[in-house]
C-alpha cells in the first residue's frame, strides 16, 4: 500500500481530521492534503510523530514489515486439540494393555501351578 494511502487509511481510522493530526505533529493541514494525495511526503522526524500518533512503528507506516496473520488462538486451539488426543489415546490404551497382560499373566500362574516344587 502507498504511503498516501496508509497515512489517509490511519486517519480515518483513528476518527482524526487533517486538521488534528496537523496540530498534533505541528504542521498545517495543506501538508497532511499533500501526503495523502501523494504530492509530497513527510520527513523522518515527521514520520516519528506520526508513528507515535498512531502506536506503530516506522516500518509498519512504510508497510516495511508483513503483518502478522496467524492468531494465537489458532495455537491455542491446537494444542486443545492435541491434548484431548493424548487423552483418548490414555483411554484406549490402558484397556489393551489389560488384554495383552491378562493371557500372560494366566499362562505364567499356570506354568507355576504345573511345576513341582
Amino acid at each position: 500500500m502507498a504511503l498516501s494511502n496508509k497515512l489517509k487509511q490511519l486517519r480515518q481510522h483513528h476518527h482524526l481530521s487533517q486538521s488534528q493530526v496537523a496540530n498534533h505533529i505541528g504542521i498545517t493541514r495543506q501538508a497532511i492534503s499533500k501526503w495523502e494525495t501523494g504530492q509530497s511526503y513527510p520527513d523522518l522526524d515527521n514520520l516519528k510523530l506520526i508513528s507515535q500518533l498512531y502506536s506503530i512503528t516506522t516500518d509498519e507506516l512504510l508497510g516495511l514489515t508483513a503483518p502478522v496473520t496467524t492468531p494465537v488462538t489458532t495455537h491455542s486451539s491446537l494444542i486443545l486439540e492435541l491434548l484431548l488426543l493424548a487423552q483418548a489415546l490414555l483411554l484406549i490404551s490402558q484397556p489393551l494393555l489389560a488384554i495383552c497382560l491378562i493371557p500372560i499373566l494366566f499362562y505364567r500362574r499356570i506354568l507355576f501351578q504345573q511345576l513341582p516344587f
